[in-house]
Protein backbone atom coordinates (compact mmCIF):
# COMPACT_ATOMS: atom_id res chain seq x y z
CA UNK A 1 0.00 0.00 0.00
CA UNK A 2 2.90 2.36 0.69
CA UNK A 3 4.39 1.95 -2.80
CA UNK A 4 0.99 2.63 -4.33
CA UNK A 5 0.58 5.83 -2.31
CA UNK A 6 4.08 7.03 -3.22
CA UNK A 7 3.35 6.23 -6.86
CA UNK A 8 0.10 8.19 -6.72
CA UNK A 9 1.78 11.21 -5.16
CA UNK A 10 4.68 11.17 -7.62
CA UNK A 11 2.50 10.65 -10.69
CA UNK A 12 0.30 13.59 -9.79
CA UNK A 13 3.24 15.96 -10.16
CA UNK A 14 4.98 14.10 -12.99
CA UNK A 15 3.81 13.37 -16.50
CA UNK A 16 1.72 10.23 -16.91
CA UNK A 17 3.01 7.25 -18.86
CA UNK A 18 1.46 3.95 -19.87
CA UNK A 19 2.61 2.32 -16.65
CA UNK A 20 0.49 4.79 -14.68
CA UNK A 21 -2.75 4.08 -16.52
CA UNK A 22 -3.53 0.66 -15.07
CA UNK A 23 -2.28 -1.81 -12.52
CA UNK A 24 -1.13 -4.60 -14.83
CA UNK A 25 0.03 -6.79 -11.93
CA UNK A 26 -3.61 -7.64 -11.18
CA UNK A 27 -4.21 -9.02 -14.69
CA UNK A 28 -3.85 -12.67 -15.53
CA UNK A 29 -1.80 -13.64 -18.56
CA UNK A 30 -4.92 -14.14 -20.68
CA UNK A 31 -6.50 -10.80 -19.77
CA UNK A 32 -3.22 -9.00 -20.42
CA UNK A 33 -2.88 -10.67 -23.83
CA UNK A 34 -6.51 -9.87 -24.59
CA UNK A 35 -6.00 -6.19 -23.74
CA UNK A 36 -2.80 -6.14 -25.78
CA UNK A 37 -4.58 -7.71 -28.76
CA UNK A 38 -7.50 -5.26 -28.66
CA UNK A 39 -5.22 -2.24 -28.30
CA UNK A 40 -3.01 -3.47 -31.15
CA UNK A 41 -5.99 -3.97 -33.47
CA UNK A 42 -7.43 -0.54 -32.60
CA UNK A 43 -4.08 1.21 -33.08
CA UNK A 44 -3.40 -0.51 -36.41
CA UNK A 45 -6.88 0.42 -37.66
CA UNK A 46 -6.37 4.04 -36.58
CA UNK A 47 -2.98 4.22 -38.30
CA UNK A 48 -4.18 2.60 -41.52
CA UNK A 49 -7.37 4.59 -42.04
CA UNK A 50 -6.71 7.65 -39.88
CA UNK A 51 -4.23 9.12 -42.30
CA UNK A 52 -7.01 9.59 -44.82
CA UNK A 53 -8.65 12.13 -42.51
CA UNK A 54 -5.69 14.51 -42.82
CA UNK A 55 -3.87 16.08 -45.75
CA UNK A 56 -0.55 15.81 -43.92
CA UNK A 57 0.65 12.53 -45.51
CA UNK A 58 -0.04 13.91 -48.97
CA UNK A 59 1.63 17.31 -48.47
CA UNK A 60 5.26 17.11 -49.56
CA UNK A 61 6.27 20.32 -47.76
CA UNK A 62 4.81 19.48 -44.35
CA UNK A 63 5.69 15.77 -44.23
CA UNK A 64 9.36 16.11 -43.13
CA UNK A 65 8.46 18.59 -40.39
CA UNK A 66 5.64 16.35 -39.16
CA UNK A 67 7.91 13.30 -39.20
CA UNK A 68 10.46 15.07 -37.02
CA UNK A 69 7.71 16.29 -34.69
CA UNK A 70 6.37 12.73 -34.30
CA UNK A 71 9.83 11.63 -33.17
CA UNK A 72 11.04 14.62 -31.16
CA UNK A 73 7.90 15.55 -29.18
CA UNK A 74 7.27 12.11 -27.58
CA UNK A 75 10.99 11.76 -26.85
CA UNK A 76 11.08 15.13 -25.07
CA UNK A 77 7.93 14.28 -23.10
CA UNK A 78 9.47 10.97 -22.04
CA UNK A 79 12.69 12.71 -20.93
CA UNK A 80 10.68 15.26 -18.95
CA UNK A 81 8.64 12.53 -17.27
CA UNK A 82 11.65 10.51 -16.18
CA UNK A 83 13.53 13.62 -15.11
CA UNK A 84 10.62 14.64 -12.87
CA UNK A 85 10.35 11.11 -11.47
CA UNK A 86 14.04 10.87 -10.70
CA UNK A 87 13.89 14.04 -8.59
CA UNK A 88 11.16 12.63 -6.31
CA UNK A 89 11.69 10.04 -3.63
CA UNK A 90 10.05 6.65 -4.12
CA UNK A 91 9.42 7.28 -7.79
CA UNK A 92 10.86 3.96 -8.89
CA UNK A 93 9.09 1.73 -6.36
CA UNK A 94 7.06 0.02 -9.06
CA UNK A 95 10.15 -1.62 -10.56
Amino acid sequence: ASSSSSLDSSSSSALVGFEDLANLSEDTDFTFLGKLFVISIAASYAVKYGELLFDLPFDADAAPVAALAFIIIPSLLNCAKWSARSKGSGAFDMF
